[in-house]
């Protein structure tokens, strides 16, 4: 049940389901012979064009070659299989013909995008012209179908989608409809259950401490945290008065700044290029009198940036 269609599309729709639905009882049972008794060649009228024997035959192979394309397998062959494609087969001519009336064209450029684009016509990300020819020797020539069929049948596959996309695009079904139509189907359903509160399994539950212990020696992993860890750091910003100034003078002030902060950093340096004992840093900081800042503990998956928060 549909609640809401675009006003232009609504009578189209109807109109559509309406023939579906009695395509497939009458041409489902109807044997095409006519008075006389001799076989009648014409099957069904849509929109003006008489669909025959040959025209359906036309339309079922392309409807098992979409399958194909949308599924990456042949379609399936038993009885039951064939009478599906026999009626998905009408429902693509009808929407198919709703399409043309409706105006929907599909572009020779929107063929060719869906072709070259296609999974079975790729190789390594991109279009390859012999994965395409042996789509044409292995599959489109047994059934009888060309280059030019085979334009044509995408560009109808495209019509329809677009067909169908714009009355479904404008279609609401509400929850309601949702409930009576899986009551149809499957039958109304009712549920018993018992609710049991966890924190009075909670009080009856009493490990010992073998218990834990065992449980935790087995499990080691979920209560293991990672190795972090904290880096002491010493900023060199400038002074309120500083941070005031413009141009040249700014520039100056920050040449100052970090010329002291190699000095202090230095320190350190030289000690390791020497291979002479580092200095305490803490010691330094004192005599400098200098600011010793902590970054949180972080984990060796984790930047120092991160753990200070981009003041570092």
């Amino acid at each position: 049940m549909l609640s809401f269609l675009n006003q232009k599309l609504k009578f189209l729709l109807i109109v559509i389901l309406g023939v579906i639905g009695i395509s497939f009882v009458f041409f489902g049972n109807w044997t095409p012979r006519n008075g006389g008794g001799s076989v009648n060649d014409s099957l069904a009228v849509i929109d003006g064009h008489t669909i025959r024997y040959a025209d359906l035959a036309n339309a079922e192979r392309a409807t098992r070659l979409i399958y194909m394309l949308q599924t990456g397998r042949p379609a399936p062959s038993s009885a039951q299989a064939d009478q599906a494609f026999r009626q998905r087969t009408w429902s693509r001519l009808l929407i198919l013909a709703a399409a043309r009336k409706a105006g929907i064209n599909t572009s020779d450029a929107q063929v060719y995008d869906f072709i070259l684009q296609h999974p079975f016509f790729q190789e390594k990300g991109q279009y390859s012209d012999e994965r395409r020819n042996n789509f044409r020797i292995n599959f489109l020539s047994p059934q009888g179908i060309n280059d030019a069929r085979f334009t044509e049948i995408i560009r109808d596959e495209l019509s329809i989608e677009r067909m169908v996309k714009a009355v479904s695009d404008t279609t609401v079904v509400l929850p309601a409809e949702i409930e009576e139509t899986c009551e149809k189907l499957y039958g109304k359903a009712s549920l018993e259950y018992v609710e049991i509160s966890e924190s009075e399994i909670r009080k009856s539950l009493k490990p010992s401490a073998q218990e834990i212990k065992t449980f935790y020696d087995a499990n080691p992993a979920t209560y293991l945290d990672p190795e972090k860890r904290v880096v002491e750091y010493v900023k060199f910003p400038l002074d309120p008065k500083q941070s005031q100034l413009k141009g040249a003078e700014r520039d100056e002030a920050l040449r100052k700044l970090g010329q002291k902060a190699y000095e202090f950093a230095n320190i350190f340096f030289q000690a390791y290029d020497t291979k002479q004992p580092v200095p305490d840093f803490s010691a330094e900081v004192r005599k400098q009198a200098l600011e010793v800042k902590a970054t949180a503990a972080f984990t060796r998956n984790e930047s120092i940036i991160d753990s200070t928060k981009g003041k570092a």
